[in-house]
């Protein structure tokens, strides 16, 4: 199992929770990544808060930035 924190609506960090899911399987061309930490940044906020374009509509996991 992996855990990632998900918005399903935009507004507050209030909106933000975690959840626990069965981890993918990559599909051709895709890798998987064993992360060891994980960022939000300013553009995670942005996208929580909807003023982010290029982030995928809620509901949607956060946390562009990781390192693994």
């Amino acid at each position: 199992m992996s855990r990632r924190v998900v918005f399903r609506r935009f507004g507050e960090v209030t909106t933000l929770e975690v959840e626990s899911r069965a981890v993918p399987r990559p599909g051709p061309g895709e890798v998987r990544v064993k992360v060891a930490f994980a960022g939000v940044n300013y553009a995670d906020v942005l996208a929580r808060r909807g003023f982010y374009k290029w982030a995928p509509p809620p509901p949607t996991c956060v946390g562009f930035e990781v390192s693994g």
